[in-house]
């Protein structure tokens, strides 16, 4: 696949997931009316949960498509293995604190 058709696939991929924040902001509806939750916490949560599967999709067609798009720049494996492998260790890390993170918040809720 060339990288023509690697980023108009790319781009297609991460249109799809538009709906991603309107479920968000129900999620964090559902939990304050009916988890009797704070709407900070709630809000805080939906946005966290938001970031983990943004993070997630974001990692997993950058290992599909072997390119990455930020806000920072594009990176190709094929152009530059050094960029594109360190822009995906640190979506990975981000990844990861995020999740610890709401793993924290959803532990200290069930406290």
């Amino acid at each position: 696949m060339n990288r023509y058709n690697r980023n108009k696939r790319y781009d297609e991929a991460r249109k799809k997931v538009i709906w991603l924040l309107p479920l968000a902001v129900a999620f964090a509806v559902f939990l304050h009316i009916y988890g009797s939750i704070n709407p900070g916490i709630s809000c805080l949560i939906a946005i966290l949960t938001l970031g983990v599967v943004v993070l997630l999709i974001q990692f997993l067609l950058s290992l599909k498509y072997k390119l990455m798009k930020t806000q920072f720049g594009e990176y190709d494996k094929a152009v530059n293995v050094r960029k594109y492998t360190l822009a995906l260790v640190l979506c990975f890390i981000a990844l990861c604190l995020n999740t610890i993170m709401l793993i924290i918040i959803m532990t200290m809720i069930m406290i």
